[in-house]
């Protein structure tokens, strides 16, 4: 607005200069005359400048358009004769007209108010023109008017409105990475990241894909899908999702026409894009209007996959840690830790509900003997092929722990006695193994030794698992006693 104000100011100074010194020459004839003339010239050329100015000039006076420019006629699309004489608010826009109709009354009443200051204006064909306006009051044929200057400021309120949503979806794009952060598994990181695209930009549906087994398989999705939507893809297939993961490039379509290995996954489909979640999966949005995304929305969800990308592997690290931190790492059954946890859990729910808990305490027979002559690799091996057929035995409800060395303890949560039934299975198990043992050349046998505890047992826990280790050593002697005599 400087060069408005420029001719704006210079404009006035001049017009008044003029005044000035045709009051002081009305008593000189020559000189009036040289004067008016003058001033005709004066008024021809800035007639000139106005009509030729860039920006639109109106003058307001008593509420009505006294002059429009050839611009301001463009901007708003009437003819002069549609605009001269009209109460100017007609054509400034519903929102703004209190606004602009209270400043023109205050400035025409001698009180301070802000000249330049930004409104839209209503079009002859009904649209809005967002305009800065710069008004100044001045004496127009003797009395008081506004000077009004205009200039369109479309492009760059469209500028600025694409500025504001970059910052708003930047923003949101901050807000997920932190909330990715704090997620605590997979499904929670792959539904909040189709949240989190929906917050930055809407589209008609959004998929994540995980990579199981060779497959690509749906996980999260913004809305209900048919069951026929849900489809799995071959990682080797022509499916855009297979491809986006396979080349691990982001892919922008604006039509199906060039994908004819795309199947619609939601009614109407137009265009979308696939983005690779890292190693992990495909993240894909689609919209029902064609060209519905730029390259910058694809710039954003890339950052989007990455972040969620590092949720993942992240959950999946800590998940592994938890799993290290339970098991026993050679044998992949519970440990001490793990059993320390379930029996404070376990007792906790005997005593609400009244049930009992078994305990199998079980020792390998002979291993010391297995290690010295087989060597302690041969130890692992049958330490592993036991542990497995443990698990093989027991129910989902039960527990294997690695108690110690050769002992294994079998925790059997509501069982009521009937720990017999178990023992019974695994020592039918162990002889089936044996029959095909290909580890050593003498069967492996187990000593097992049972107890019990409920709530109204007046035992701790501590010394039933001491009674059942007894019971395991009672059991090694008896079956040592029994070899001997063989």
């Amino acid at each position: 607005m400087k060069d408005i104000d420029k001719t704006r100011e210079q404009l006035i100074s001049d017009l008044e200069e003029l005044r000035q010194r045709i009051s002081e020459a009305e008593a000189s004839e020559p000189e009036r005359k040289q004067m008016e003339e003058a001033l005709r010239e004066s008024e021809a050329k800035y007639s000139a400048l106005v009509e030729n100015s860039t920006d639109g000039i109106v003058i307001v006076q008593d509420g009505v358009l006294k002059f429009v420019n050839a611009i301001s006629l463009q901007l708003v699309g009437y003819s002069p004769e549609e605009l001269v004489g009209i109460d100017f608010l007609k054509i400034v826009a519903p929102q703004n007209r209190e606004m602009v109709g209270k400043r023109y009354a205050d400035r025409t009443a001698g009180k301070q108010v802000p000249s330049i200051y930004e409104i839209g204006l209503t079009k002859k064909d009904g649209a809005t023109l967002s305009v800065e306006v710069n008004a100044t009051l001045i004496d127009y044929e003797g009395r008081p008017a506004d000077l009004v200057f205009m200039r369109d400021i479309t492009g760059r309120k469209q500028v600025e409105e694409r500025l504001r949503e970059s910052r708003r979806k930047i923003e949101k794009l901050h807000e997920a990475a932190r909330r990715l952060g704090t997620c605590q598994s997979e499904d929670e990181a792959y539904q909040f990241s189709v949240l989190a695209a929906w917050e930055m930009r809407s589209f008609s549906v959004c998929t994540v894909d995980a990579v199981e087994r060779n497959m690509l398989i749906f996980n999260a999705t913004s809305s209900q899908l048919a069951p026929e939507a849900r489809r799995e893809s071959e990682l080797g297939s022509a499916a855009l999702a297979a491809k986006t993961y396979r080349t691990g490039k982001t892919y922008v379509f604006g039509g199906l026409d060039g994908m004819p290995d795309a199947w619609q996954t939601y009614p109407g489909l137009r265009s979308g894009i696939g983005v690779p979640v890292g190693d992990i999966g495909v993240f894909q949005v689609v919209s029902t209007k064609p060209d519905a995304f730029t390259e910058e929305d694809a710039r954003l969800l890339e950052l989007l996959a990455g972040h969620t990308a590092q949720a993942v592997k992240r959950v999946r690290l800590e998940n592994e840690l938890k799993e290290q931190a339970v098991h026993d790492p050679l044998t992949r059954v519970y440990n001490r830790y793990r059993l320390n946890e379930t029996l404070e859990q376990e007792i906790k729910r005997c005593k609400r509900y009244g049930h009992s808990i078994a305990f199998l305490m079980i020792d390998i027979n002979r291993f010391k003997e297995i290690n010295d002559r087989f060597g302690h690799q041969m130890g692992d091996r049958v330490l592993q092929a036991v542990a497995s057929l443990l698990l093989e035995s027991i129910r989902s409800t039960d527990i294997v722990v690695r108690y110690g060395g050769d002992e294994f303890l079998i925790v059997l949560p509501e069982t009521d006695g009937k720990a017999d039934v178990l023992k019974q299975r695994i020592m039918e198990k162990m002889a089936c193994r044996n029959e095909i043992n290909e580890l050593l050349d003498f069967p492996v046998t187990l000593s097992i030794g049972d107890a019990y505890w409920s709530p109204g047992s007046t035992e701790s826990v501590e010394e039933v698992l001491g009674k059942a280790d007894r019971r395991m050593y009672e059991d090694k002697r008896r079956q040592t006693r029994e070899d001997r005599r063989r």
